[in-house]
């Protein structure tokens, strides 16, 4: 996998490193080589972390129904004597 990422030099010499595509993934190093392998730890563990909330996400959803009319997307409701009304849903 590739990832762009941003280094940037500090005004006091270190370094600050971010990848755009990994909301909150940054870090930093007092050198160009550290602030890059501090990077590629802080987006292998980000990656890691987002892997395990998806799988437990996954885990934790509800077992699926199966509707046999799933065209049928919205509601009616139809008159039937006066004031009274009839959901024609077939759930």
């Amino acid at each position: 996998m590739r990832l762009e990422i941003v280094l940037e030099q500090e005004e006091d010499g270190t370094y600050s490193v971010h990848c755009p595509a990994l909301k909150g993934c940054h870090s930093q190093g007092t050198t160009r080589e550290e602030a890059l392998k501090n990077i590629r730890e802080a987006i292998q563990l980000y990656l890691e972390v987002a892997n395990e909330k998806a799988r437990r996400g996954i885990e934790q959803q509800p077992k699926s129904i199966v509707v046999e009319d799933a065209g049928m997307t919205e509601k009616r409701l139809l008159p039937v004597s006066g004031k009274q009304m009839v959901n024609t849903n077939r759930w």
